[in-house]
């Protein structure tokens, strides 16, 4: 909280500048529109392996904000349809009969 409400979002950029390559920078959260963000140096992001547009993890801990990316899905559809049967045809389930205002 900045201004006394949560925030509605955090939003994340990267720049060009990084004159120290440890891995530690100091950064300055600021207010994007009805949001805060932190602008993170490309090379930080990188090193955490993550690239713009991944989705991430933000959460706070201890007094700490840790980002981290979400990990890529297990599965790829290609993959499980093509281990689908050739012959497999999908069927109607009934769920029972209507119990309120659903149109079937």
């Amino acid at each position: 909280m900045i201004d006394g409400s949560p925030p509605s979002g955090i939003y994340m950029g990267y720049t060009g500048r990084n004159q120290q390559r440890n891995k530690q920078m100091l950064a300055k959260v600021q207010k994007w529109g009805n949001s805060q963000g932190v602008r993170l140096p490309k090379q930080l992001l990188r090193d955490a392996r993550i690239s713009v547009g991944d989705d991430v993890e933000v959460s706070a801990r201890s007094g700490r904000i840790v980002v981290k990316p979400l990990s890529k899905s297990k599965f790829d559809l290609a993959e499980l349809v093509s281990r689908m049967p050739r012959n497999y045809k999908p069927r109607e389930e009934s769920f029972g009969k209507a119990v309120g205002k659903e149109e079937w």
